[in-house]
């Protein structure tokens, strides 16, 4: 019997050290937003709108970005979208156009003038000089 009680114990033992940690209420906050983002980057939500779904304030929801993600919740979402933006770009053939809308810019200029800032360059630009890049064996 008592084999058996340290073989349960030790099994015990390794299931707790399988389970992740303890996150932090902050982390845990961070982690609900970066949920949150990826279910409605796409539908330009103000940050506000963050704040109300995960019944929070702006001040701790942002603390909550830098302390797990190092960046505000605004740039948090604009990277997600410059992120969707870039893949689109590179696995599909649609105009720059469609990319924008699908991303929640009604405006391409718009689109292109965001792309360009967060980039460094204009999305067909981009689009171009990794599909060389590709097709050279760089990317």
């Amino acid at each position: 019997m008592t084999g058996l009680a340290h073989a349960i114990l030790a099994h015990v033992r390794r299931l707790e050290r399988a389970l992740p940690a303890r996150v932090s209420p902050a982390a845990a906050l961070g982690l609900a937003l970066r949920r949150e983002i990826e279910a409605h980057f796409r539908e330009n939500r103000p940050v506000d709108r963050y704040v109300a779904s995960l019944a929070t304030t702006r001040h701790l929801l942002d603390k909550a970005a830098h302390d797990t993600f190092g960046t505000s919740v605004k740039t948090l979402i604009l990277e997600r979208r410059l992120t969707e933006a870039k893949r689109l770009l590179l696995f599909t053939i649609r105009p720059v156009e469609d990319i924008a809308r699908e991303i929640g810019f009604d405006d391409p200029a718009y689109f292109s003038r965001f792309f360009r800032r967060m980039a460094g360059e204009a999305p067909a630009a981009w689009r171009q000089r990794q599909l060389a890049a590709r097709q050279n064996g760089h990317g």
